[in-house]
């Protein structure tokens, strides 16, 4: 039984330069979520848009979930005006019977020296049976099928 973990949606509050931002991954809008091809996302912009913001933050992100220490120089992320960010993200972890849909919140907090985390919160949004999906949708296709033929009657 292969698990795929795949990064769903990143927003961003706070961070550098970014104020409320937030980039959805294209296969989460595709009817087929189960879909086990790897993805290429692109991200450009202006200068000063965000674009080294959303990688470094992925990056640091990565070093807290697997329980490293968070660098000083984090603090550094977060907004001058704000003394606080968030960081939210939507990953889907999926087998061959279920996807689930989780959601990471992370508040951080700039110190005198440093950071710290404010709030960490993990959320189950859906758990989806796939094979329960699959057997809805051949009965459709069957339906449609037997609709099709007494038509052509």
């Amino acid at each position: 039984m292969e698990r795929i973990i795949r990064l769903a949606a990143l927003k961003l509050f706070n961070i550098k330069n970014v104020r409320n931002g937030q980039i959805v991954m294209p296969h989460v809008y595709r009817k087929e979520q189960f879909c086990k091809k790897a993805e290429v996302l692109g991200i450009y912009g202006q200068n000063g848009s965000g674009k080294t913001a959303i990688i470094d933050t992925l990056y640091y992100l990565q070093q807290i979930m697997i329980g490293q220490t968070i660098p000083n120089e984090f603090a550094e992320y977060v907004d001058v005006k704000s003394n606080q960010a968030e960081i939210v993200t939507d990953f889907h972890i999926s087998n061959d019977s279920f996807l689930y849909e989780v959601s990471y919140r992370l508040v951080i907090k700039r110190r005198e020296k440093g950071i710290e985390i404010a709030q960490e919160t993990w959320q189950k949004k859906v758990t989806v049976l796939i094979y329960l999906v699959k057997v809805v949708e051949k009965f459709f296709v069957e339906i449609m099928r037997i609709i099709l033929n007494i038509i052509r009657l």
